[in-house]
């Protein structure tokens, strides 16, 4: 099984925000546009990662990691 784990990726979801945009490249330099997130997916699919982030993501993943990484290694067992 394969997790991805989403950072803030640039779309046009979520309209009804008080600033709508605040999710675009230009208002949110930790944004990734769609095709620079779907590449880096694609590279670590590739590569036979488990659990697949990007951007920001990588930082919020290796925290879950650091915290409960060794919890969900015993119950993965």
């Amino acid at each position: 099984m394969v997790e991805i784990a989403p950072p803030g990726v640039e779309s046009d979801l979520h309209r009804e925000r008080g600033d709508p945009d605040g999710n675009k490249k230009s208002r949110n330099k930790g944004v990734l546009g769609m095709e620079e997130f779907m590449g880096k997916v694609e590279r670590k699919l590739e590569g036979g990662e488990e659990v697949v982030t990007a951007g920001m993501g990588n930082k919020v993943v290796s925290k879950w990691y650091g915290v409960y990484g060794e919890m969900y290694e015993k119950a993965e067992r």
